[in-house]
């Protein structure tokens, strides 16, 4: 894990087939603004009861995040929860991975939840993918936002799907996909939200 807030290189890295449990973030990569960190492979691993963020991405060129699987079913204290978050990361895969089980062990907590949250302007050609991602159980009382993306521009989400339907919950906002403003060359397709969850 790189800096939580210092710019660090980190080309050519390759992090597979790894169990990461616990800790305040569960993985962070900060790349550099004027020469994002290129070749990137996040792949086949399992990040697990972490506090505030899972994996976590700032400024690459060349992500790629396959088939990983981001859960925290023995966590018995969170604040605000991220499950992946993305900053700035041109040309970046996220393919099949799995966001699931946040709560399980802290069922009444009212915390705000982002299990995708995407704030990633990256430029024409070097688009980003979001694909084949499955976002569910997510079992806890307080306003979720399955994916939250900050009007990102050149982002393509495909075939996902989101399942925000704990009807036991007492509480909350819920969106299955919100973007909090407008974005150009972006594309919302062939996605599938369920939204059967209580609160509002």
């Amino acid at each position: 894990m790189t800096s939580q807030s210092s710019a660090t290189n980190f080309d050519n890295f390759t992090f597979s087939g790894n169990t990461v449990i616990g800790g305040y973030y569960a993985l962070t990569l900060y790349g550099t603004v004027a020469s994002p960190s290129t070749n990137v492979t996040v792949e086949d691993n399992v990040f697990q009861d972490f506090y505030y963020y899972g994996p976590r991405f700032y400024y690459t060129d060349g992500l790629s995040f396959q088939r990983n699987d981001i859960t925290r079913a023995n966590r018995t204290a969170s604040s605000t929860l991220y499950g992946f978050y993305s900053f700035n990361n041109q040309s970046m895969v996220v393919n099949r991975n799995a966001i699931h089980n946040l709560f399980d062990g802290i069922t009444t907590s009212t915390s705000a939840c982002y299990p995708f949250y995407n704030s990633n302007d990256v430029l024409v050609g070097k688009e980003a993918v979001i694909m084949n991602n499955l976002i569910y159980n997510i079992n806890h009382n307080g306003t979720i936002y399955g994916i939250y993306d900050l009007g990102s521009d050149n982002n393509l989400y495909y075939n996902n799907i989101i399942s925000l339907d704990n009807t036991g919950a007492t509480g909350g906002t819920t969106r299955g996909y919100y973007q909090s403003s407008a974005s150009t060359g972006s594309a919302f397709q062939n996605n599938i939200i369920s939204i059967t969850r209580g609160g509002t």
